[in-house]
């Protein structure tokens, strides 16, 4: 990754680089796709020093994953029975915001967050109620999600000093 560069996804499809430098906009040659109606969010992760697109499914898997990490949202699963996956995250993504925590002295981090956003059930717009975690060290969701009291749709995160979360 680049600095002075913000990279952004188009229509849960494209990938795009906006160079703050030269005021330039950019395509990539990466293409995601999503599964179970779920939108894919991009997010730098400082301490990894590494881009990563959590809910996209790396679809070219010869292509080098140097610049992006594919973290996709079918890997959060649950066995039903020997022959059967249920996918747990669906129709997640959608707003949501991505926050990273630098745990790993004390609990096995570094530790993604995903949560809030909003999800469409029956043609309507609803806040979503899920807290998904994804530990970026054993590169595994933390299953179950979490769910809030209450649904988030208009939302803050603060992370200070990787001590405190506080929605």
């Amino acid at each position: 990754p680049t600095q002075n560069k913000i990279h952004f996804i188009v229509n849960n499809k494209d990938i795009k680089i906006l160079n703050l430098a030269t005021n330039t906009l950019s395509s990539t040659d990466v293409s995601i796709t999503t599964t179970n109606n779920n939108h894919a969010i991009i997010r730098y992760i400082e301490s990894q020093n590494k881009i990563y697109i959590f809910g996209a499914e790396n679809i070219d898997e010869n292509k080098d994953e140097n610049e992006y990490k594919f973290i996709p949202y079918s890997s959060a699963t649950k066995i039903r029975s020997r022959s059967d996956k249920i996918n747990l995250i669906k129709n997640f993504g959608h707003f949501s915001r991505c926050l990273d925590i630098d745990l790993e002295e004390t609990m096995n981090g570094p530790y993604i967050y995903i949560f809030g956003g909003q999800t469409t059930e029956d043609n309507n717009d609803r806040p979503n109620d899920k807290i998904w975690k994804y530990n970026l060290l054993e590169n595994k969701w933390i299953i179950p999600a979490y769910h809030l009291n209450s649904t988030l749709s208009s939302f803050g995160a603060i992370n200070y000093e990787n001590k405190y979360l506080i929605t």
